[in-house]
């Protein structure tokens, strides 16, 4: 998640949607006082190469619960306290969080994505991962056990859509319309994060009626809201 005062937008990270490649980017045009969310080791240094860190993320101590006291004093440690701000968090987590002025104010977006892709690059993400690739793990049995990578929650509010949701198949050139927009001078490309590079086979071979049902019953809001088809 990016939360930049400085040009006043905020981006939500959405699932498989090159979210993390997103953050990195625009993590580049972040001033001191801005919120930047941590990720993997990969994702943090390449975050250094733009001249950038992590930071901002953190639970103000004024805000801390019982149950953080807790954890804290357990741990000799505020380590493992919950953050204020985190990857994937979702728009009405933001908005109760946040002062209602930049709820408001502050152009918030994020990317979504063909579900039918989505679960292919969720499966062949959490294959790699886990190192699963030699163990027989089926599509259709990841379907049965995962749907993370369901993201309508994520950027609606009871329902109904609560920020500006862009597509990912024109990423770059919608992540260059905000940025004109936001008057933002940019001339670099969104980096590479968090994909294995190797040629992958098209998603389509992925699918057969049972595993093309539970991806529909499974996102049926997006499909219903952005009319994904399904491309033979």
């Amino acid at each position: 998640m990016i939360i930049s005062h400085k040009h006043k937008f905020i981006f939500l990270e959405t699932k498989k949607t090159a979210s993390t490649s997103v953050s990195i980017f625009l993590s580049q045009y972040c001033g001191k006082d801005d919120v930047i969310t941590p990720d993997d080791y990969e994702a943090e240094e390449m975050k250094k190469e733009l001249g950038q860190f992590s930071r901002n993320y953190q639970l103000p101590f004024p805000e801390y619960k019982l149950k953080d006291l807790k954890v804290m004093i357990r741990n000799f440690s505020t380590k493992n306290i919950r953050k204020k701000y985190y990857n994937h968090m979702s728009a009405k987590e933001l908005r109760d969080i946040i002062p209602k002025r930049i709820w408001n104010s502050y152009f918030i977006f994020c990317f979504e994505r063909n579900p039918y892709e989505k679960a292919v690059s969720a499966y062949n993400y959490h294959m790699d991962i886990n190192n699963l690739n030699s163990k027989g793990y089926s599509f259709r049995e990841f379907l049965l056990n995962h749907n993370f990578y369901k993201n309508y929650h994520r950027y609606s509010i009871n329902g109904t859509i609560a920020v500006n949701v862009f597509q990912y198949n024109k990423l770059n050139e919608e992540i260059q319309r905000i940025l004109n927009m936001l008057g933002i001078q940019n001339e670099s490309k969104i980096p590479y994060a968090k994909s294995k590079k190797k040629k992958r086979k098209s998603y389509v071979d992925y699918y057969d009626a049972v595993t093309k049902k539970l991806v529909f019953d499974n996102c049926i809001d997006e499909f219903n809201e952005f009319s994904y088809q399904f491309e033979e």
